[in-house]
């Protein structure tokens, strides 16, 4: 199991965290540099000596794109139990971080989320209501009962490598789409309480609008999809009704046409994945 941090332009926080995790455990931990540029190589610098791996390249990509590095060069090394990513920012604490990964060992499960509390009063009244309303509107559309959709600190089994690569998403929206290919793939996932933490975090980078508009992207195709798969339902009952006399065969037929128009959607614009599905 090793720790896999993603991080751009960090401050001194990601040296204190790394500190933390060599104090309380031995799995290795990887920090990617995702294109921070000159003025922060000293910080990588300082990872490098505390015997954290960093993986560097020139231009900034996002989240998602340091993230998918990661599990590649996981792969290129033969890691066989898996990872957990936490935030370079603070925002999860060490023992969380710990509680994750031994989760994911323990339960022998697919995906680990570690998820917020967005009732506590610490939570900015912003933070809360945004955060509550994704949630709803994740759930109502996938059906999955998830706490916290945008939580950064997850472990992951080696399993999903390959699938983990071929989700779209560069930026914070790659984290989103793998909730979605939970539902999709019917994956075994877990979710353990975090503690919440939220202060004066310059060291984040998300960028409320551009941001906030990619994650909620795969939310409305996958509106589209079960409105439109809805519409074609109902107007093929009809028509099949209308030409065979027969309720019977005309809802068979009905929803036959419709699910299978729902599956090419869902596989090619909602869920889009480049790489192959893996069986588990």
């Amino acid at each position: 199991m090793k720790i896999l941090i993603p991080a751009y332009q960090p401050d001194k926080k990601l040296i204190k965290l790394i500190k933390d995790l060599k104090k309380q455990t031995d799995m290795s931990i990887i920090v990617v540099d995702d294109g921070s540029g000159e003025k922060y190589q000293n910080i990588f610098n300082q990872a490098k000596k505390l015997e954290c791996e960093v993986i560097s390249y020139p231009d900034n990509h996002g989240k998602g794109f340091a993230i998918k590095t990661g599990i590649k060069y996981l792969k290129e090394i033969g890691e066989s139990d898996g990872f957990v990513s936490a935030d370079a920012d603070g925002q999860h604490t060490t023992k969380d971080i710990i509680n994750i990964s031994n989760t994911l060992l323990e339960q022998k499960c697919d995906i680990v989320l570690g998820t917020r509390d967005f009732n506590l009063p610490e939570v900015p009244l912003r933070n809360r209501i945004g955060n509550k309303f994704t949630i709803t509107l994740f759930n109502a559309m996938t059906g999955l009962p998830l706490k916290d959709t945008q939580t950064g600190l997850r472990a992951y089994s080696s399993k999903l490598f390959d699938m983990l690569l071929g989700i779209d998403g560069d930026s914070y929206e790659y984290e989103f789409n793998i909730l979605i290919k939970i539902s999709e793939n019917d994956l075994k996932y877990i979710q353990v309480p975090i503690e919440t933490i939220y202060d004066d975090n310059k060291s984040s980078h998300f960028r409320p609008i551009l941001d906030s508009v990619l994650i909620y992207k795969p939310l409305a195709r996958f509106l589209f999809s079960s409105l439109s798969s809805a519409l074609l339902d109902f107007i093929l009952l009809f028509i099949f009704k209308y030409l065979t006399n027969n309720l019977l065969y005309a809802v068979v037929l009905s929803r036959i046409i419709s699910s299978l128009f729902n599956f090419i959607i869902n596989r090619n614009i909602v869920f889009k994945n480049k790489a192959k599905q893996n069986s588990h």
